[in-house]
């Protein structure tokens, strides 16, 4: 007799990246700025913005240089729009 289970498996994948060596100070001001980054979580680059944000915060503590958190230097904020594709708004 057959027999049958479910299981869940990960696809892994290849993909194009880059890897970034920064500076304490440099992570600190890049913290920053994504925080400031507003828009759409699922139709727009703030997605991107965010998983980034979740990568430093998962790799480095907070951290702020010897002069303060840089956040507080900021004014104004960037905002994504969403995307469009030939169809309309991206799904």
């Amino acid at each position: 007799m057959a027999d049958a289970q479910r299981t869940t498996v990960m696809k892994l994948e290849e993909v194009d990246g880059v890897a970034l060596a920064l500076t304490m100070e440099e992570v600190a001001v890049l913290r920053a700025i994504l925080s400031r980054v507003g828009g759409s979580v699922q139709r727009s680059p703030r997605k991107h913005a965010d998983a980034i944000r979740k990568t430093l915060d998962e790799a480095v503590p907070a951290f702020y240089p010897a002069d303060g958190d840089p956040s507080y230097l900021l004014t104004g904020t960037l905002r994504f729009s969403e995307m469009r594709t030939a169809e309309g708004l991206a799904r």
